[in-house]
C-alpha cells in the first residue's frame, strides 16, 4: 500500500473515531428534545426528524 493512500486511510478512520466519540451525547440530545416535545402535540413524523436531525448533526462537528 503506497503512503499517500494509507494516510488518507488513517485521515479517514480518525474522522470517524471523532464522530463516533460524538455518539452517546448526541443521542442524549436527541433524547432530551424528544422528552421535552413528548407533552407537546407532535405530528406522528415530528419525533423521527428530531431524532434524525441529532444524528446528522454528528457529521456536521
Amino acid at each position: 500500500m503506497n503512503q499517500k493512500l494509507q494516510k488518507q486511510i488513517t485521515s479517514k478512520l480518525e474522522t470517524l473515531e471523532k464522530v463516533i466519540e460524538k455518539i452517546p451525547a448526541k443521542l442524549k440530545e436527541a433524547l432530551a428534545l424528544l422528552e421535552d416535545k413528548k407533552d407537546k402535540k407532535l405530528d406522528d413524523w415530528g419525533q423521527p426528524i428530531i431524532l434524525e436531525v441529532g444524528i446528522l448533526s454528528l457529521l456536521d462537528d
